[in-house]
């Protein structure tokens, strides 16, 4: 079975379903297989910062480890255009922008939402949760891995990339995973304080079949 493919990040989970879009300027079929077809080599890790097109600035979130990098001028951050890419982009995917003056400070006393908008991005109904499923094993609340759980197990999405730790077990350096079950979800859990190549699975996304 081919994956859906649409981004929602929770902290360190991303769900995906229903493809959309694969890579900035490129379209999808349905299935998950992206027409798009690079011949870009991926950089190698073991590189990182110095020859990462970011450099010092890259936050090592995978995109350059995968053969994506040939859309790093369009994705990156830290490059070109940067973070101001996204008032466009805010407007095609919310129908507007951020309220800038969306600040702790400026909130009115009277509404329930403390939410900062100019700090976090569009938010259409701000939620704050107090607690999750107490899942064994998490380091807060589990609120997170709750939510992914209930997605995957519900059918409302078919997979979600975790954050897991790496066979070394090592926290300081993450692994991400494809996870399709509840158990593997469940590798997931607990915080890592950590750069985490997230994007890094891509290739292996486009290959499923």
């Amino acid at each position: 079975m081919s994956l859906k493919f649409v981004v929602v990040i929770l902290q360190g989970a991303i769900l995906f379903h229903s493809c959309t879009a694969f890579a900035p300027t490129r379209t999808c079929s349905p299935r998950l297989s992206c027409r798009f077809k690079s011949t870009a080599t991926p950089l190698n890790p073991d590189d990182w910062p110095q020859r990462f097109p970011a450099k010092s600035h890259c936050s090592k979130c995978g995109l350059c480890e995968t053969s994506f990098v040939s859309q790093v001028l369009d994705s990156c951050a830290f490059l070109g255009d940067g973070m101001r890419r996204m008032d466009d982009a805010e407007k095609s995917v919310h129908g507007r922008s951020r309220d800038v003056t969306s600040l702790i400070w400026n909130a009115d006393p009277k509404k329930d939402s403390i939410a900062e908008e100019a700090r976090f991005g569009v938010l259409h109904e701000p939620v704050m949760l107090a607690r999750g499923l107490g899942i064994e094993g998490a380091q807060w609340t589990g609120c997170v891995t709750g939510i992914a759980l209930s997605m995957l197990e519900k059918g409302h999405v078919d997979a979600v990339v975790c954050i897991a730790k790496s066979e070394s077990d090592d926290w300081c350096s993450p692994e991400p995973i494809i996870a399709k079950t509840p158990e593997d979800v469940l590798r997931g859990r607990g915080v890592k304080p950590a750069l985490a190549p997230s994007l890094r699975v891509l290739d292996e996304i486009k290959a499923d079949k």
